[in-house]
């Protein structure tokens, strides 16, 4: 990633917190001096792409100068994204996995993007019951008015920790999905579980 892709991340998040309506200003305040801080933005950018699988390397334009100085070479901005834009050895470029004995990989590690993407958006519901004894569930906002969703090790391990024995995705008999079908199996789990309502609702 170079200075110029980083720019427009932190230029959009600096725009959503400067007209958002549903911060209060001592939280716009608070937002603003996070994003002040460069280094905790470069990490919380870098650890989320790693999570999601993806390798991420924000390149500063200072640093690649620092590389070309002992050579006194003139940078401009074509040669600089020239360099950005490709990894600077080969180490720094993500493992291919593909390949591997199946036995050796983590299936959680090497999960599909849309997998986990879809698993990051799971969203944190919490249970209230009405006057008359009703369940209702509601999404979990922090503190910032934002929906809370769960991590995709957490959703990963509570699917396969209760999930893993299912026999299909939706096969039905009379009384509806089947006891051992993904959606039956969830179906059973979301009385008792919000995580598993809310998997079903996304499903």
């Amino acid at each position: 990633m170079n200075h110029r892709k980083y720019d427009e991340i932190v230029q959009e998040v600096n725009e959503w917190i400067k007209n958002s309506e549903d911060l209060s200003t001592d939280d716009k305040n608070l937002l603003e001096d996070v994003m002040k801080n460069e280094q905790l933005v470069r990490r919380a950018i870098t650890e989320s792409f790693e999570e999601l699988g993806l390798t991420a390397k924000i390149r500063t334009f200072k640093s690649y100068v620092k590389k070309t100085q002992d050579t006194e070479e003139n940078t401009t901005d074509d040669d600089f994204d020239k360099v950005s834009d490709e990894a600077l050895n080969k180490e720094e470029a993500p493992d291919n996995t593909w390949d591997r004995f199946d036995l050796s990989i983590s299936k959680k590690d090497n999960a599909s993007i849309r997998t986990k993407l879809f698993m990051r958006q799971i969203p944190v519901l919490e249970r209230s019951y009405d006057e008359e004894g009703n369940v209702t569930f509601t999404e979990k906002r922090d503190r910032f008015g934002l929906v809370e969703t769960y991590s995709f090790k957490e959703a990963w391990n509570l699917i396969v920790d209760r999930l893993w024995q299912c026999e299909s995705i939706d096969d039905k008999d009379k009384n509806g999905y089947k006891k051992t079908s993904l959606l039956g199996m969830i179906e059973s789990l979301r009385a008792s579980n919000e995580f598993y309502e809310a998997l079903y609702r996304a499903l």
